[in-house]
């Protein structure tokens, strides 16, 4: 048997029969819109591989003769028959994206990776594929597997508008079963974005959809420029958020882990439940955690407050108080980076 890769250029048998297929391109997913929602600043997650957009077809073919070629040359009924052997061996192969610049080679930006927060705060987030759909007008969408993990047992009702559905750009029919309010964020924003309206639906094979009200309402996508030449497109390559940002954001995100940590231990005390010490080790972790993204911050704006100084005595002063905050750093993170079984020490 022997592999034959069929291209928009190929042709079987040196002339003998053409046969030219083209992939199918692939559909996004449809919409999503926003209530109530309060921002704040927020952490960072990785990124997971790009999806593999590039296939072709190979054909199988299998004990072709010099006999069916020529009747294949000289018969119409030999090369349909030939035609027939060559397509019933037809499968889908991927293939290394192309050195020419006709495909995207890096993730759609606006299909992303987001962390979404369970019901119970203390508990970890959850990696979730997040679609930008701006033509969805109903709504934001989140599916019900992803809602189940999230813990969600109840939703919220539904107003009138939702609870009609809508028409995707698929040409899916959307039906919600409810709705519920999400926490999420993105790893290269500082922006964290606290319950969310999402509507929870089975008919939807993705994780979550932002629609248009959201888009525009928190600018995730800059609305389109379609004047040629006049402002210049927008550049997808939106650099990162400055050092500072960053770190306000890891401060800001862990004084809210620091906190729900603080509140699933109280109420793990009055339940009087077996997963004390549990929760008093996360509580303990998080507090180091929030210490160390303060002593970050602290050491930035100290030197940052260095540059602008040009009196010795005041320069000296702040050296001395970055060497004091450095140290403390040091000691901090040698501790926290110790194995999980050494007792978790108080700040």
């Amino acid at each position: 048997m022997s592999t034959l890769e069929v291209g928009d250029k190929e042709r079987v048998n040196n002339g003998l029969l053409s046969v030219a297929f083209k992939p199918t391109p692939e559909r996004s997913s449809s919409p999503a819109s926003s209530a109530r929602t309060r921002v704040s600043e927020s952490p960072s997650e990785e990124r997971i591989e790009p999806i593999k957009r590039r296939q072709t077809q190979a054909v199988e073919i299998e004990d072709i003769s010099w006999v069916q070629c020529l009747k294949a040359l000289w018969s119409r009924s030999g090369r349909k028959k030939l035609k027939q052997q060559i397509l019933s061996g037809l499968r889908i192969e991927d293939v290394p994206e192309p050195p020419d610049k006709d495909f995207i080679k890096t993730e759609c930006p606006y299909i992303v990776t987001v962390s979404v927060y369970p019901v119970d705060k203390a508990s970890d987030p959850i990696e979730a594929r997040c679609t930008l759909d701006t033509g969805c007008l109903q709504g934001n969408i989140i599916s019900a597997k992803l809602a189940q993990r999230l813990g969600f047992v109840e939703y919220r009702p539904l107003s009138e508008r939702e609870s009609t559905g809508a028409t995707l750009l698929t040409g899916n029919i959307h039906t919600a079963k409810g709705a519920v309010l999400v926490t999420w964020h993105h790893f290269t924003s500082t922006k964290f974005f606290h319950d969310m309206r999402f509507l929870v639906t089975e008919s939807e094979n993705v994780d979550l959809i932002i629609g248009t009200a959201s888009i525009i309402k928190h600018n995730l996508i800059p609305p389109p420029n379609l004047g040629v030449g006049v402002g210049g497109a927008t550049d997808l390559n939106v650099p990162s958020k400055p050092a500072r940002e960053k770190l306000v954001g890891d401060v800001a995100r862990l004084t809210t882990e620091e906190k729900n940590a603080q509140r699933s231990l109280n109420a793990a005390i009055k339940a009087n439940s077996s997963d004390q010490n549990d929760k008093k080790k996360r509580l303990h972790k998080k507090q180091k955690e929030k210490r160390i993204a303060e002593l970050k911050l602290a050491i930035y704006d100290a030197n940052k407050l260095l540059e602008g100084k040009n009196k010795p005595e005041e320069m000296k002063a702040i050296k001395t108080q970055i060497a004091t905050l450095q140290e403390e750093l040091d000691a901090k993170e040698k501790k926290h980076s110790k194995p999980q079984g050494n007792k978790a020490a108080k700040l």
